[in-house]
């Protein structure tokens, strides 16, 4: 990864919330739909192609995540910067967090921290698949430090750290990505624990996150939702918190013949204390527009700014900022970025197969 790291950086923070409604408005019966019709007519042609190429093998489930794919309907940035715009509430909301006491109310605070960050992830374009050994390091303004890595190339899996500078917590995790085609329907999955550690020795853990759904891939309106459950469990203070997203989520048959009683981008949900099931605090809310517990309102996204996370100004060489194809691609040099892009992933492809071997002549395993 070679080549002077861009001047131009990526919208961030309330910059990047006011792209993200300027590319999407909420639908009428919930998530974002998507207004950008030349970047949607860009993407339905990539997809029709594929689907030409490889239908049979998306039928049977292949994974979308390994499917190369061309560089004009990409964002120039990598997955892995994408990813980190999650955390933009981490200097507000997990500052809250670590400073109480009652593991209740630490508890809600965790969660508000990761339902305002979700719709800044919700930019139409396609961010560039990260290779192996790739790293993005950004701060925010308070000096809370954030650093990225991709650390398996199939399966991908990115793994990740934030970090204040008081240390009060300590955001840790991975996450392996897959992505299934199912008709006019792309699913996309994050597995792999996250953890969040406190001074006091506390600890949070989420298994995994709920589904990041696409519907409309290739006919009628395109809408980014979220599907699924969710839980927070904190096992030093018998706690678990479970939430639900899109809670009617119903059949696509029945979706003709009933009006939800819910927008699709509800969440509802419980804390409870885990060995017993006692509620102990009822959840309400939206990922697109506000969080109650019992009521009372922790977050609203017109009124609570996300942190500005910046790129540091001397990151490591494997910085996903110096990566020839997203820097050509930032020169507005679309063929250019296709052939950098190209030559990248035949190099990656080659190490992949050297690793391969290097592991069948020392008789181990193959993890990938």
């Amino acid at each position: 990864m070679e080549g002077k790291a861009p001047t131009t950086t990526y919208p961030r923070g309330v910059e990047l919330q006011k792209l993200v409604f300027q590319l999407n408005e909420r639908a009428s019966l919930g998530g974002l739909k998507w207004l950008d019709q030349d970047v949607l007519a860009k993407q339905r042609g990539v997809a029709w192609d594929i689907i030409k190429q490889a239908g049979s093998l998306l039928w049977e489930g292949k994974d979308l995540v390994s499917v190369s794919m061309p560089v004009y309907i990409f964002e120039p940035r990598s997955f892995i910067e994408r990813l980190a715009d999650g955390f933009s509430f981490a200097p507000k909301f997990l500052q809250k967090a670590a400073e109480q006491t009652d593991p209740v109310e630490r508890m809600k605070w965790v969660i508000t921290f990761y339902l305002a960050g979700i719709h800044l992830t919700a930019t139409q374009k396609k961010p560039f698949n990260p290779i192996l050994g790739e790293t993005y390091q950004g701060q925010f303004p308070d000096g809370t430090a954030v650093y990225c890595e991709q650390t398996t190339h199939h399966p991908p899996a990115s793994n990740f750290q934030v970090i204040p500078p008081d240390g009060s917590y300590q955001l840790w995790g991975y996450g392996i990505f897959s992505a299934a085609y199912l008709g006019n329907i792309i699913r996309g999955v994050q597995k792999g624990p996250i953890h969040l550690d406190f001074k006091d020795g506390s600890r949070i853990v989420v298994p995994h996150l709920p589904a990041l759904v696409f519907k409309g891939l290739m006919w009628g309106e395109r809408i980014q939702d979220m599907d699924g459950t969710i839980q927070f469990i904190d096992e030093t203070n018998d706690l678990i918190a479970e939430m639900q997203f899109n809670p009617e989520a119903p059949s696509w048959v029945a979706s003709w013949f009933k009006t939800p009683k819910y927008l699709s981008d509800t969440v509802i949900g419980t804390i409870s204390r885990n060995s017993t099931k006692e509620k102990l605090s009822t959840i309400e809310g939206s990922w697109l527009t506000h969080l109650d517990f019992d009521g009372a309102r922790f977050w609203t996204l017109a009124d609570d700014a996300p942190c500005d996370l910046v790129p540091i100004d001397d990151p490591l060489p494997s910085d996903c900022r110096y990566r020839a194809d997203l820097q050509t691609l930032l020169s507005g040099d679309d063929d250019g970025a296709q052939k950098a892009k190209v030559t990248l992933e035949v190099k990656q492809r080659t190490e992949a197969k050297l690793r391969a071997e290097g592991r069948a002549e020392r008789g181990e395993t193959d993890h990938h």
